[in-house]
């Protein structure tokens, strides 16, 4: 290639560079939320509304709030973690990690066991236990999820806990447990009210269903958090804000969570 014409190469090259810079620069602005498995379909329905109302996204990573957590502690890149419990934001705002956290939703907690002549859908929920007509009772495990502590402290409230505990299929986060029931693993579950608004009725003709009463177990109160290692601080404050608006909460509320 001639002298002169590796220069128009070259120029042309460059020409070119900017028009590459603005998608790499939205992708380096977007925000990365790190949420527990139970909202992440609510959070992804969030995502359509702000973007509509800001222009602006952000990535979901979704796994349990434990496992979250720990990737957090030992420097996973996020940007704001939603939690399923207030435990670990407030832990990581006490390591210096990140910033207050404020209450987004409170989660509820629903039974639901496989219909079959002898389970009786209009029975009191402790009935309903009292006759055990399951096999496998799916739940989130207590080590890692939130949900997974409230299913063991309403078994233990109901003085069940020796006769169901061998019942019992874990899973790592409530999603999991929700999804052992979808595959047939499990005929019954104690699993998030939400992941059955979320799931469009599909569970409502094979299954019955119980709300479980919320003095039962320690309130489901999720808190999130801004990260403090965050680059995108004003961001980050403005989806906080965003949350707090009426349009974010009806969102929440329709998805089967309380909201203040």
């Amino acid at each position: 290639m001639a002298v002169s014409a590796k220069i128009l190469w070259l120029i042309s090259m460059i020409s070119l560079c900017p028009l590459l810079l603005p998608d790499a620069k939205a992708q380096s602005n977007e925000l990365r939320l790190a949420v527990a498995s139970n909202f992440a379909a609510t959070l992804k329905e969030l995502r359509e509304d702000f973007k509509l109302k800001t222009r602006r996204s952000f990535s979901i990573s979704q796994a349990s709030t434990g496992k979250l957590y720990a990737q957090i502690v030992h420097g996973a890149p996020y940007d704001i973690f939603m939690a399923a419990d207030s435990k670990r934001p407030e832990l990581l705002a006490e390591q210096g990690l990140a910033f207050e956290p404020v209450v987004y939703g409170r989660g509820q907690l629903t039974l639901v066991i496989k219909k079959t002549p002898s389970v009786n859908c209009a029975d009191p929920v402790l009935s309903v236990l009292n006759k055990k007509n399951f096999n496998k009772l799916a739940v989130a495990s207590a080590k890692t999820a939130p949900y997974g502590v409230a299913a063991e402290e309403f078994i233990r409230a109901a003085d069940k806990w020796n006769e169901l505990e061998p019942s019992l299929v874990r899973g790592e986060s409530v999603l999991q447990a929700f999804h052992y029931l979808e595959s047939a693993n499990a005929d019954a579950g104690l699993i998030a009210s939400s992941l059955l608004t979320e799931s469009d009725g599909q569970l409502s003709g094979r299954y019955c269903q119980w709300q479980i009463p919320l003095q039962s177990y320690r309130s489901l109160e999720q808190k999130m958090v801004i990260l403090k290692n965050t680059n995108k601080l004003a961001l980050a404050r403005l989806f906080s804000e965003y949350l707090k608006s009426e349009g974010a909460k009806a969102i929440i509320k329709s998805n089967g969570y309380l909201v203040d």
